[in-house]
């Protein structure tokens, strides 16, 4: 199968970085340049930029450039993933890697949470409440809920590796909801609140199981 051009940016790029070729704190070849070396176009030249900055592999200082981060244990965790996210993986087998985290996420929560977490969550829940007429803010504050979640787990591993699928996946979020009645996500996520809060783990995960099956459905 052919890579598209966007990837054979992405994995040039990378391969620069990972080979020490460019430094942390180095300031990356212009797009001109990269366009010569990589034979592509400018747009996926940036479009992969985007992808490396979102990784925090990159950083783009405004009327600068574009520099290496330094790769410490969170960067190296996120090295292999362009290549999972951006190459052959479709954003299904993604979102099935996802759902897993989170149904570990949500049983670790019920465990762990502290009062603080749950009115979060509350709180977020009545945002997405009353944003869904702004489908933007809803996918914002629906990551952040999950996001809570995983973070309130006391796991950091998990929450780093959920954060990181949260951003490979959040342009598909936007293909999702236009698919799925915002007030269905909203009926959802009332539910896998409520089931938290009474801390009933076999209620939660099967709610949070359809939630991702019904969203993967829409790939197939």
């Amino acid at each position: 199968m052919k890579k598209k051009p966007s990837v054979l940016a992405l994995e040039y790029i990378e391969r620069k970085i990972l080979t020490r070729e460019w430094n942390p704190g180095d300031k990356i070849s212009s797009e001109k340049i990269l366009e010569k070396e990589i034979g592509v176009s400018r747009s996926s030249i940036r479009s992969a930029v985007e992808k490396l900055v979102g990784l925090n592999m990159l950083e783009k200082k405004p009327g600068d450039g574009t520099y290496v981060n330094k790769i410490d244990s969170e960067s190296l965790l996120n090295t292999f993933l362009p290549l999972i996210a951006f190459s052959e993986t479709s954003y299904y087998e993604i979102l099935q890697c996802r759902m897993q985290l989170d149904i570990l996420a949500i049983e670790l929560f019920i465990e762990n949470m502290l009062p603080k977490d749950l009115n979060e969550l509350k709180s977020l829940h009545m945002k997405m409440l009353e944003s869904v007429k702004d489908r933007e803010k809803f996918i914002e504050f629906d990551m952040e809920f999950h996001k809570t979640i995983a973070r309130g787990s006391g796991n950091k591993t998990l929450y780093l590796m959920s954060n990181i699928l949260y951003s490979i996946l959040k342009e598909f979020s936007r293909e999702q909801y236009s698919e799925i009645p915002l007030e269905e996500k909203c009926a959802h996520h009332e539910k896998l609140y409520k089931a938290i809060e009474t801390k009933n783990k076999k209620l939660a995960v099967s709610y949070e199981e359809s939630s991702f099956l019904e969203s993967m459905a829409v790939l197939k």
